[in-house]
């Protein structure tokens, strides 16, 4: 199969393009490569080049995007997990750039709190926590770390109100 009709001559050319955009999983430039037509060969072979450089290297990829989503659009870990697999992240890697348990709560509640600001008062405590609990786990959060954040979010005004 020979490259469709594009401006870069070689699949090197076309990856290391690819690359100045961002930085890609292995098995996502892989992908993209063979749908722009070249061969398996050719693939392999500018994979190779790429990892011999340390242009390519997984556990960093997975390692920035998690680092962007906590900084960015604050998401749980079932939520990256999802995003980085589908992204062709091998799941040893996902395991170990993932959030641990503590950084993962903070987070949500860091989410929470950014929520409840454009929540409506005239809600009841109940009904606004109640669109956190959905909202964290809209993002990719566990039921036991959404209602633990949600609660430590709206605080006193649990107990409070009637």
């Amino acid at each position: 199969m020979s490259p469709k009709k594009t401006n870069q001559k070689s699949p090197r050319e076309r990856a290391l393009r690819l690359l100045t955009v961002r930085d890609r999983f292995v098995a996502e430039l892989e992908g993209r490569l063979r749908r722009e037509g070249f061969s398996e060969d050719e693939v392999a072979d500018t994979i190779a080049w790429l990892r011999g450089l340390g242009y390519l290297d997984d556990r960093k990829t997975a390692q920035m995007w998690v680092q962007h989503r906590n900084r960015f659009r604050i998401t749980g870990n079932l939520g990256l997990r999802y995003e980085l697999s589908t992204k062709g992240a091998e799941d040893s890697v996902i395991n170990e750039v993932l959030n641990s348990r503590d950084a993962e709560r903070e987070l949500a509640v860091k989410a929470a709190q950014r929520k409840l600001q454009l929540l409506s008062e005239r809600d009841d405590v109940l009904r606004r926590r109640q669109k956190l609990l959905q909202f964290l786990q809209r993002r990719g959060f566990t039921w036991d770390v959404a209602a633990a954040a949600a609660d430590e979010t709206l605080g006193d005004s649990l107990d409070s109100d009637p």
